[in-house]
C-alpha cells in the first residue's frame, strides 16, 4: 500500500497531459476483499479524482495447477471454480460498488470501460453494452452514453470511420460464446 500510495503522489507531481486510473485487480478471495482494502483503494481513488477497474482472478486449469505446484494459496469465492472468466463472488461485487457509490468513486468492471470512461470516449470502445447483465452496465457511470451509442449504430450500422477494413455485422439467434460450448459455465 506504501508503494501505491508512493506512485499516486507521483502521478499528481507530474505535469503531462497523461490519464490515470486505478486497477484494483484482482481482487481474491480472503486477501484482499475486505472492507478495510476496498476502503483503502477508493479513498485514494477519491482523493487524486480517478476512476477504478477491478476484477476477480482468472484461475484457468494451467495457472491452478502452476499456483498449487508453487504451494500458492488462491482459492475460487465459495459456490464459484476457478475458469476462464475473472471470478469474483457477487456479494463481494455489490459491497465494492456499494462503497464506491458512497465514495462518489466511479468503477468499472472491464478494463476498456475504464479507459473509455478516463480518454472521455463516450462509450466502451469494446461494445461489451452488448452484454448489460453480465458486466453491471445499470449501475455504470456511462450507462446512457453506451446504450445511446448502441442504440444509433442499430439504426446507422455504419462504422467506416471507426473499423479500417470490410466487415459485417450478424445478429445470430440463439448464439452461444465460444467458453460455454466448451463446458465452462457462469454462476448467475
Amino acid at each position: 500500500m506504501a508503494r501505491f500510495k508512493k506512485s499516486l503522489e507521483q502521478t499528481k507531481m507530474r505535469t503531462n497531459n497523461y490519464k490515470y486510473s486505478i486497477e484494483y485487480r484482482p481482487i481474491c478471495y480472503g486477501i484482499n476483499d475486505t472492507v478495510e482494502a476496498f476502503a483503502n483503494v477508493l479513498q485514494l481513488a477519491k482523493n487524486y479524482g480517478l476512476a477504478v477497474g477491478y476484477s476477480g482472478l482468472q484461475g484457468k486449469p494451467e495457472s491452478a495447477k502452476i499456483w498449487k505446484e508453487q504451494g500458492i494459496d488462491l482459492k475460487p469465492y465459495p459456490g464459484y471454480t476457478f475458469g476462464h472468466k475473472k471470478i469474483i463472488a457477487d456479494y463481494i461485487v455489490e459491497l465494492f460498488e456499494g462503497m464506491a457509490r458512497q465514495y462518489g468513486v466511479p468503477v468499472f468492471r472491464k478494463t476498456s470501460c475504464l479507459f473509455s470512461y478516463v480518454h472521455g470516449l463516450g462509450r466502451d470502445y469494446n461494445a461489451h453494452y452488448y452484454r448489460p447483465s453480465e458486466l453491471g452496465c445499470e449501475n455504470c457511470v456511462m450507462k446512457t452514453e453506451c446504450h445511446s451509442y448502441k442504440e444509433h449504430l442499430s439504426a446507422n450500422p455504419d462504422l467506416s470511420d471507426v473499423i479500417p477494413f470490410d466487415y459485417q455485422i450478424v445478429e445470430k439467434e440463439n448464439h452461444v460464446c465460444v467458453l460455454m460450448k466448451n463446458g465452462w459455465k457462469i454462476k448467475l
